[in-house]
């Protein structure tokens, strides 16, 4: 019965464009490599080590290793991306549900998860092929079989471990799985031999959850030997942190993911933007509060996979994710906030409060699903365009297989015209463009009007003698460097 709630997810904003993006092309190329037994980081994309934010050299194998399938039998179409991601987005609900019925009940936890899943902001971005919702499957089902670690066998925590080993092959914030299960082993010793004081005991105490991390840590390891060389991988994205500006990063993505989660149940835009303000508010002073209260007794596995990925996302020097990072926690969110109002004296009526909430942010939703779901017949700026598919094909025609292309979409164009791209630091001057581009040797240099790169018109006319026009229409320009 649950499942038959979340079906019509199937169908919702199924679309046969994608928008310019970049990390999904990322995505499809790798998986488009294991399919041909390539190096999967041999995309084309060429990394800029003074543009780390961009894009790693290579993601994590573990999300293009489930789309592969799709990549070698469907190619760049896009809807069959989306039918797997909506299936994914229904296990996770489910999933969530069968999490929080133990605590709240099933009608509740069934209202509950319709308010997340059925949210527009999840609807819209389920027809991205990214990463991130089969990540929060992966979270869910690791969260939901160890809610209850007491009663855990060894093989439910290598099972565990073995899901929180994948999920950290996937993206690299599942590595706050592994190090939640670090955290819990250290805690059970600790305590077992302050308790007991017999280091064998301790130990014992904590084989369980030792077992799921070595399993988890292996799992993890295997990957990376198979799928990524040790200058190629997702560390690259280590090249972002600046430790030096860190609790500038902690302030901004406190104050930013606040905005983001009021903000999560309707756009200000919205006439009654106002509920959104609410149910956002309430959501993250019951989730601390709940947090906080579970911290107080004795902390698990739960409190520790919460408290490590909160502290990835505030540390990682990025605030334009906007809710994407937080869709692998919300079942944690929607545990703790279960747990603060089961927590108090007089807490009566949880389920009818949840379904009435629920009514009405569906009230809410119905009007910007039904534009969205009207939506899927515009195609969107960016390469399924019609104008970009005729110049992608033109660019190949006349560039070089070995051509290095500067475009401001360089994982698009590397993925759509067979050509190595990069890019550049978007505010660079044209004495820094300049280095950057002789350290690559990029040779050709494409502009687009629906994408403006001021920094790059400033190079090209500064270098104007040095360049050759190549050619144009009435959107596109692409330069090459005599």
């Amino acid at each position: 019965m649950v499942t038959l709630i979340f079906i019509p997810l199937l169908f919702l904003n199924i679309r046969h464009d994608h928008d310019w993006g970049g990390d999904f092309a990322q995505y499809m190329a790798q998986a488009d490599n294991i399919v041909h037994f390539r190096a999967m980081e041999n995309t084309g994309y060429v990394y800029n080590e003074a543009f780390p934010s961009l894009a790693p050299k290579a993601y994590p194998p573990g999300f293009p290793l489930i789309i592969a399938p799709v990549t070698a039998i469907f190619g760049n179409a896009i809807p069959p991306y989306n039918y797997l991601i909506s299936l994914f987005l229904i296990a996770t609900a489910v999933t969530t549900v069968l999490l929080l019925q133990k605590k709240a009940g099933i009608w509740a936890a069934i209202a509950l998860s319709i308010i997340i899943y059925y949210n527009p902001y999840l609807v819209k971005f389920k027809s991205e092929v990214m990463a991130d919702i089969p990540f929060s499957f992966l979270v869910a089902v690791f969260v939901s079989m160890v809610h209850k670690q007491e009663s855990l066998s060894g093989r439910r925590w290598i099972f565990a471990g073995l899901i929180a080993g994948y999920a950290a092959a996937t993206k690299t914030a599942g590595a706050s799985l592994l190090a939640a299960l670090m955290i819990y082993s250290l805690q059970q010793m600790i305590s077992s031999f302050i308790s007991e004081k017999k280091i064998r005991k301790a130990i014992g105490m904590a084989s369980g959850p030792m077992k799921g991390l070595a399993a988890g840590i292996g799992l993890s390891v295997v990957f990376s030997l198979l799928f990524l060389h040790s200058d190629k991988g997702s560390l690259s994205y280590l090249n972002t942190f600046s430790f030096s500006n860190i609790l500038s990063s902690v302030s901004l993505n406190i104050f930013g993911y606040a905005e983001v989660i009021r903000y999560f149940f309707a756009g200000a835009a919205a006439p009654s933007h106002w509920v959104a303000a609410l149910a956002g508010s309430a959501m993250i002073i019951f989730f601390i509060t709940g947090l906080f209260l579970s911290f107080t007794q004795k902390p698990g596995v739960l409190e520790w996979t919460t408290l490590v990925y909160f502290g990835v996302l505030f540390i990682y020097p990025y605030q334009n994710s906007g809710f994407r990072f937080l869709i692998p926690i919300v079942p944690l969110m929607l545990y703790y906030i279960i747990h603060t109002a089961t927590s108090l004296k007089n807490a009566r009526g949880g389920t009818l409060i949840a379904v009435f909430t629920m009514v009405m942010m569906c009230i809410q939703y119905f009007p910007m699903l039904n534009d969205l779901q009207h939506s899927t017949q515009t195609i969107q700026e960016g390469p399924y365009k019609s104008n970009v598919v005729s110049a992608f094909r033109q660019i190949q025609s006349l560039t070089p297989e070995n051509a290095l292309i500067v475009f401001k979409k360089p994982l698009v164009l590397a993925r759509y015209t067979g050509r190595q791209s990069m890019s550049h630091t978007p505010d660079a001057s044209v004495k820094q463009l300049q280095e950057q581009f002789n350290q690559k040797e990029a040779s050709y240099f494409l502009l687009y009007s629906g994408l403006p790169d001021e920094a790059l018109e400033n190079y090209l006319k500064n270098q104007s003698k040095n360049m050759a026009l190549v050619w144009i229409d009435q959107d596109f320009k692409l330069y090459q460097k005599k």
